[in-house]
């Protein structure tokens, strides 16, 4: 084949294109920079859901900050929600003046973003944070500062590739001589980090919460009659829950249990094409609404969820409490067992493993129906009404204390090369 056939590679790691910086002196308060991939609707999952949680719980504890979200992946929505009334909307090369900005970093090429001395960054998924460290390391060139990373730890996120630059890349976020501060989602994922020699300056967790709207069937002690009904949590393109061990269980699991015939299988998550296997179809409703997610929950007899990483995933824990027998994996330090009576765990997420417990939960669902619903939990905080980010008034504190040893923001601006 001639070279002029040859197809140019990829150049580069799209989604850690530089943010270009420029130095300002024009903020004189300190301002919180969240980096969030997107806040429109489609992509707001569990991990920028979060994100924003945590966000807006910082910004309510420091309340004289300035603050700025930074959408480095998607534009601007249409319509903001009205959680983000009080935010205007900027663009990345101006320098404007509103106290609380939203400015979409996507389009960034040939465009600069203004750093002042007292900005702090909040960094979330991992490319985030590698652009987030590039510009503290600029804006420590530029004004002598030593400010800290806040970076939000939801999974480890080098294991979402195979050995490859964007692996190294993601790991690299870890090891940074930026002086960092960890909040890990749940002491799981901070005890793995752990284990794997990884430590920062300062560390934080929380642990997960049922979400408030969820609760809030949950709470109504509605306890319908559960029926023959598997609900699978369904995302092809997420590697790191095994759909295709979880389709490929099934179709054993159908194949060894006698009343297989009589189930239905739901997938949700995200949409794919329904997939039939004999004499059942896992049929996909793809990512519903909460109120139809919750109406799934209340009247599936099992759950199936998986999760090939250290985080404990919000799905398996959500159909457990709403009386789903659960068949979900472990992974290195994650045991579930213990955890709730209605886990049915397995060691690691093998098609044969998974389809035996399916057989399990769907033999005693049919001996005793009930017996999702009397299912005890032993995760106390995951039902409390008690704020998930108990640490976030010394976070608060540790931030201010950073801002008070950094130099005054009308210093001057050193040359960057």
């Amino acid at each position: 084949m001639s070279s002029e056939n040859l197809k140019i590679p990829p150049i580069g790691i799209p989604e850690i294109t530089a943010i270009n910086f420029r130095a300002t002196q024009s903020r004189l308060r300190p301002r919180l920079n969240l980096l969030v991939p997107s806040i429109a609707a489609e992509h707001r999952f569990g991990g920028i859901n979060t994100a924003l949680d945590f966000f807006f719980a910082l910004t309510a504890c420091a309340k004289d900050y300035e603050t700025r979200i930074l959408l480095t992946d998607a534009g601007l929505v249409e319509k903001l929600d009205n959680e983000f009334s009080k935010y205007q909307v900027c663009r990345m090369d101006e320098e404007a003046d509103a106290k609380h900005q939203i400015v979409a970093l996507n389009d960034r090429a040939f465009k600069t973003l203004s750093v002042a001395s007292n900005d702090i960054f909040v960094a979330t998924a991992w490319w985030t944070a590698y652009c987030a460290i590039d510009l503290i390391k600029q804006q420590s060139t530029a004004f002598s500062t030593n400010l800290p990373l806040l970076y939000l730890i939801q999974d480890f996120e080098p294991g979402f590739y195979q050995w490859s630059a964007r692996y190294d890349a993601a790991l690299s976020t870890y090891r940074s001589s930026v002086p960092t501060m960890a909040i890990f989602n749940s002491s799981l994922l901070r005890d793995y980090f752990k284990m794997q020699g990884l430590n920062f300056l300062k560390e934080e967790f929380f642990e997960p919460r049922l979400n408030r709207r969820l609760k809030a069937y949950w709470e109504k002690g509605l306890q319908p009659d559960k029926k023959k009904k598997m609900l699978v949590y369904g995302r092809p393109s997420t590697p790191r829950n095994a759909f295709d061990a979880a389709i490929q269980a099934v179709n054993i699991w159908k194949d060894i249990y006698p009343n297989a015939g009589e189930w239905e299988i739901v997938s949700l998550g995200e949409k794919h094409a329904d997939i039939p296997l004999g004499c059942v179809t896992v049929k996909s409703h793809g990512k519903v609404a909460l109120d139809e997610y919750a109406r799934h929950l209340l009247n599936a007899a099992v759950g199936l969820s998986l999760m090939v990483s250290p985080h404990p995933s919000y799905p398996p824990l959500e159909m457990a409490h709403f009386g789903c027998l659960t068949v979900t994996n472990d992974f290195a330090n994650k045991k579930w067992a213990g955890l709730h009576e209605n886990f049915f765990s397995i060691n690691s997420a093998t098609p044969n493993d998974i389809a035996k417990r399916l057989r399990e939960a769907c033999e005693q669902y049919e001996e005793k129906p009930g017996c999702g619903w009397r299912g005890k939990s032993h995760l106390n905080y995951y039902l409390s009404d008690n704020s998930q980010f108990n640490f976030i008034e010394k976070m608060a504190a540790y931030i201010s204390d950073a801002f008070s040893q950094n130099r005054s923001p009308d210093m001057a601006i050193r040359d960057i090369d």
